[in-house]
């Protein structure tokens, strides 16, 4: 899905992400789907990985949710 935006996303893009993160070495799912949530690292590696440069990351919330503001490479 990643490629997919990257590819539809003009040169300079902006692309915002909010995501809900864990602690490195914490386990937590997501109530709605069970699967499990990503640490801040995992979700980095994964967006440079795919042709993002991350521009930006920020706490929404004073919990685990963060905004990650990527740009097309």
């Amino acid at each position: 899905m990643l490629a997919d935006l990257h590819q539809v996303l003009k040169p300079e893009g902006r692309l915002y992400i909010i995501e809900n993160v864990v602690e490195e070495g914490e386990k937590r799912v997501t109530k709605y789907c069970n699967h499990p949530l990503f640490t801040e690292r995992e979700l980095r590696d994964l967006f440079e990985n795919n042709g993002f440069e991350i521009i930006a990351v920020k706490n929404l919330r004073k919990d685990f949710t963060k905004v990650f503001v990527l740009k097309h490479q």
